[in-house]
């Protein structure tokens, strides 16, 4: 929601592409209103005055509900003005203010409303090109998100929080078609947020947060393809399958949040504190379609310090960097397909006050720990994970309701149907895609015979329709590359790969996997010392090694066991069954 209206802002400040053909004011105001059409927006004008080279409209809403009516964005422009600059170029220029309203709904299901504005100071678009590949380039000494106020059913108030982004710049390239195809750039030279939020914990009405910070250096890129005809906000499935393709990078320099919090603690004492967080640098890139989900980032180092007055001392820590690389496939599939889950920490340290805590003698080695995780492997995805009525169905499952509830296909028959207040003045109407798939309409109408089935027999059980929902992931071969941790002076290595055979199951699966650990003798001894353990337990604990792992070849407080799984469900650990 924050990247639409972000979008909003700034291109209305947008895109880039060179400029050989002309275009009018008009033909640029009808693209930004089919690129947010393309991204489940609506648009309505109050007016529309057309004098020469110059186009003027006032009081235009861009509007996007969230699924299922749980909220959603309207930004407001006073007014906009597009005018043409004698070279073929358009140049537009957007009220320095314009009303920003938020919706959606609290823990409780109450209706929430925030209230802020968007403020553009020395701001400007250009635009160029031609109808169907028209380029948009924007700048703004200070772009400013604000927040002013929240309401809640126990009334409104205040929330000042801001965002002020510096010498922002912009460049969106849009180019017409079934599939309308975006390539877009952004950047800032600084961002700085500042805000306060008080009053809103309703167990204590004291309670008061506080923060100030700053990120350098804002960057990012992106390719967006975007189907005609089906609204994403509503059905991300139904878009997927009809061409959506997103991607896009992003990265910020160096950055620092600071805050202060206050409130009652336990027994109703007066409580307060402080934190701090820094970072050097972190760049995240994402992706979506129909060939799965794409999470990939980097963290350089970066501090944490936390004091409280109910506290007895500070808690700091820190981190060398971490890296994550998540990907998963989303769309059902009888096939295995790949994926992979990745996570690194290195570096991390606490601070001696935390170690303190539990080994003031200084017992166990402090130096840096670190955590390497990285799997990979096939699975067959057994529905379409997007799909608005498997989605309704999964939750269904896990929360033990009946899945075959009346509701359970209604709201995807109307998800994209407009409202009577989505008839915006300069949008064509929609040809938005129905929301239900045959997928869809199948696990209704499955679901429902299940439960008229089982209402027949005057039993009708939740667990009957959770039986019914397929699990989503059908775990075929899993491969673990990598799964290391290495904490006081302890250092644990895993490796190795399963497979599930033709119609088995994860439970049984067949492979090898090969274990490493140093230092685990050391810790034993180390707990003792400590008094966690004693010494009557020691015995037991390394009997149970003894049982999973074998000295290393090279000797020394090193251990290694290699784990072989059969079919039949039978485990060996180095050669010796233990199932």
């Amino acid at each position: 929601m924050f990247l639409r209206t972000t979008s909003s802002a700034l291109a209305v400040i947008a895109l880039t592409a060179p400029a050989f053909a002309e275009v009018t004011p008009a033909q640029v105001w009808q693209n930004w209103v089919d690129y947010y059409k393309a991204n489940g927006y609506t648009v309505t004008e109050g007016s529309r005055e057309e004098a020469g080279e110059t186009l003027t409209l006032k009081n235009v809403v861009m509007a996007a509900s969230a699924p299922d009516n749980e909220g959603g964005v309207e930004f407001t422009m006073p007014e906009v003005t597009l005018t043409g600059t004698g070279d073929g170029k358009v140049r537009t220029v957007v009220a320095e203010t314009s009303p920003l309203k938020l919706t959606f709904k609290n823990e409780e299901d109450e209706p929430v409303t925030l209230d802020g504005n968007v403020t553009l100071k020395d701001a400007e678009i250009v635009s160029s090109g031609a109808p169907e590949d028209m380029t948009h380039e924007s700048r703004a000494a200070q772009l400013v998100f604000a927040l002013n106020t929240i309401t809640t059913p126990d009334g409104q108030k205040p929330m000042p929080i801001s965002v002020t982004m510096v010498n922002a710049t912009s460049s969106q390239r849009v180019v017409d078609g079934p599939v309308q195809t975006v390539d877009a750039r952004m950047g800032a030279d600084r961002a700085d947020f500042t805000g306060t939020v008080e009053g809103m914990d309703k167990e204590d009405p004291t309670a008061k947060a506080s923060f100030t910070g700053s990120i350098d250096a804002l960057a990012g890129e992106g390719r967006f393809l975007m189907p005609k005809g089906v609204d994403v906000t509503k059905d991300l499935n139904a878009a997927l399958k009809a061409g959506m393709d997103m991607s896009a990078s992003f990265s910020i320099g160096a950055g620092k949040v600071e805050g202060q919090f206050s409130g009652k603690g336990e027994e109703d004492k007066d409580v307060s504190g402080q934190m701090a967080t820094d970072v050097k640098g972190v760049e995240l890139t994402v992706g979506m379609s129909t060939a799965g989900l794409k999470y990939q980032g980097s963290a350089d180092a970066s501090n944490v310090s936390l004091t409280s007055s109910d506290l007895p001392f500070p808690i700091n820590y820190a981190v060398g960097g971490s890296t994550v690389d998540v990907q998963i496939p989303v769309m059902k599939s009888d096939a295995p397909v790949p994926f992979k889950v990745a996570y690194s920490l290195t570096g991390l340290t606490v601070g001696d006050e935390l170690w303190n805590l539990f080994d003031p003698g200084k017992v166990l080695p402090r130096e840096p720990a670190s955590l390497d995780v990285d799997v990979t492997g096939l699975a067959k995805i057994a529905m379409d994970l997007f799909d608005p009525a498997n989605v309704k169905a999964m939750e269904d499952a896990a929360e033990g309701t009946d899945a075959a509830a009346p509701d359970a296909a209604g709201p995807d028959a109307t998800a994209t149907e407009p409202s009577a207040t989505d008839a915006p003045a300069t949008d064509a109407p929609a040809a938005d895609a129905p929301a239900t798939d045959a997928p869809a309409t199948d696990a209704a109408t499955d679901t429902t015979t299940s439960a008229d089935a089982g209402a027949a027999d005057g039993a009708p059980e939740a667990a009957d329709d959770a039986a019914d929902t397929p699990e989503p992931f059908v775990l075929t071969e899993l491969n673990v590359n990598k799964l290391a941790l290495d904490a006081i002076g302890t250092k644990v290595d895993v490796t190795g790969a399963l497979t599930v055979p033709e119609g088995g199951s994860i439970d049984s699966p067949v492979g090898t996997m090969h274990a490493r650990l140093e230092g685990v003798n050391a810790l034993i001894d180390n707990l003792v010392k400590l008094g966690i353990l004693s010494q009557d337990e020691v015995s037991g604990y390394r009997m149970m090694l003894a049982m999973f792992a074998k000295p290393a070849p090279e000797g020394g407080d090193a251990l290694v066991g290699e784990y072989e799984f059969k079919e039949g469900g039978q485990v060996f650990a180095n050669g010796q069954q233990v199932k």
